[in-house]
């Protein structure tokens, strides 16, 4: 260094960045040297002009681009820098929106594996509290319940295309479920009334979801979508034998979607529950308030 002047490889060490960065910078006339000797193209910043580097660095480090950079060097504007910053702000405020989001899904995810771990076989009957939860549904133009899996997840891909303009992000996909009417159930009409996505208690407001109430239901596993009919008259009898009364529609909740022994192939183990009631508790007309 000479009279406070620095070569570029000096001012490229000095700043710790690099010389190809200097040039881009002088070249954008971001950072231009204070002196370039005209006989041989050689470049000199004056150490002051450190201060500038950083500067930039400090943007660029908001994620302000050196395009927008240039247009603030153009104009010499305080409203446009405070414009700029302030759209930054916003941008960070939606990264950490969505990184929060995602934070949740996979807790969730996780919990979810867990418990679906430790999931009863198929064949196993349960009385459960099962808690409240926020369902989007549509009805349906097919009965699912007479079809194939491949069918199911037909109609999912078509649920979340009508979700997505909602403006309920995809990341709930994998928790779905299907419904039959309490009346159809109970005569043996074993027919899809609405199909469904859960998703989470901040969605309560938007179009198409319902609360599904929490409250007792009777549950049976299976792992085939061609034993539906024989499980839905074998949990009419399960309920029949223990004195409950089936109080509203019947679902059939996508428990897991992956074989749990080899993630490649689809296999699905569902569960049907129905709510019901026991002695002489009032009784509702659907889990969907």
């Amino acid at each position: 260094m000479k009279n406070n002047k620095l070569t570029i490889g000096q001012m490229a060490k000095l700043n710790k960045t690099t010389v190809p960065t200097l040039r881009l910078y002088e070249r954008l006339g971001l950072l231009v040297p204070a002196y370039i000797n005209p006989d041989n193209g050689y470049r000199y910043y004056d150490i002051t002009q450190s201060v500038v580097f950083r500067a930039i660095q400090y943007n660029t480090n908001l994620t302000v681009s050196l395009k927008e950079l240039q247009t603030v060097i153009e104009h010499h504007d305080y409203h446009l820098v405070k414009q700029i910053y302030e759209n930054k702000l916003q941008d960070v405020k939606s990264e950490i929106k969505a990184l929060t989001a995602k934070k949740h899904m996979l807790y969730k995810t996780i919990n979810w594996l867990e418990h679906y771990r430790q999931m009863p076989p198929a064949g196993t009957f349960t009385l459960e509290f099962l808690q409240t939860e926020y369902v989007y549904t549509l009805p349906v133009t097919r009965d699912y319940f007479h079809e194939d899996f491949g069918s199911y997840v037909y109609g999912i891909l078509k649920l979340t295309d009508q979700m997505d303009k909602d403006n309920i992000p995809y990341r709930y996909q994998y928790f779905t479920c299907m419904t039959m009417r309490r009346e159809d159930y109970l005569n043996s009409q074993y027919t899809a009334d609405r199909m469904g996505i859960y998703v989470d208690a901040p969605f309560e407001d938007y179009p198409h979801v319902s609360p599904q109430k929490g409250q007792m239901y009777v549950c049976t596993y299976l792992t085939d979508f061609n034993q539906l009919s024989s499980a839905l008259d074998d949990l009419k009898t399960f309920c029949h034998s223990r004195n409950c009364t089936v109080s509203g529609d019947v679902i059939c909740r996508l428990i897991g979607s992956l074989d749990i022994e080899n993630f490649l192939h689809p296999s699905p183990f569902l569960r049907l529950q129905v709510p019901v009631l026991m002695d002489d508790a009032p009784a509702l007309s659907s889990p969907f308030l």
